[in-house]
């Protein structure tokens, strides 16, 4: 797809299909993105965020809950949490390694938000969360902090 059809055919979807979502094509379009979330430029190319990729129907279900109980997140067949990791920067660049770290992960999400298109899959962007309440149901270690919860899934 071209640069900018995609940039076009970008929305926010709150409504995903029932399609099943467990095949060989599906993962390997899942595995493009993971690999397109490192592709964007990176304070010193620290790379200081960390994104994970949840299946599990339980826990999309709980992330649907800290979410403001915006349940259609339930919906999605696969769900990717992306996080900041400040220690990864302030190493190197002091206190402003923060915003930078928090820079690398919105970049990284909207690479994976960008991929899902091009792989004929749909996504949204969520901000309205609980951190503390996906970081314990995750086992987040300490220092990584959830920036942004994206539904991918198939559109209706």
């Amino acid at each position: 797809m071209d640069f900018y059809d995609i940039l076009k055919k970008r929305h926010s979807t709150r409504t995903f299909s029932n399609k099943p979502f467990d095949g060989i094509i599906d993962k390997a379009k899942i595995a493009i993105i993971q690999q397109c979330k490192d592709l964007g430029p990176s304070a010193g190319n620290l790379r200081a965020y960390h994104v994970y990729t949840v299946t599990d129907k339980e826990n999309i279900r709980k992330i649907a809950e800290y979410s403001s109980n915006q349940m259609f997140i339930a919906d999605a067949p696969v769900v990717m949490i992306v996080c900041s990791v400040p220690d990864k920067s302030t190493c190197k660049y002091g206190e402003r390694g923060v915003m930078y770290a928090l820079q690398d992960a919105t970049i990284s999400a909207t690479y994976i938000q960008l991929a899902a298109i091009d792989e004929g899959l749909s996504s949204c962007w969520i901000g309205a969360f609980d951190g503390e309440k996906i970081m314990k149901l995750l086992n987040m270690p300490t220092g990584i902090f959830p920036i942004a919860v994206i539904p991918i899934g198939y559109e209706t």
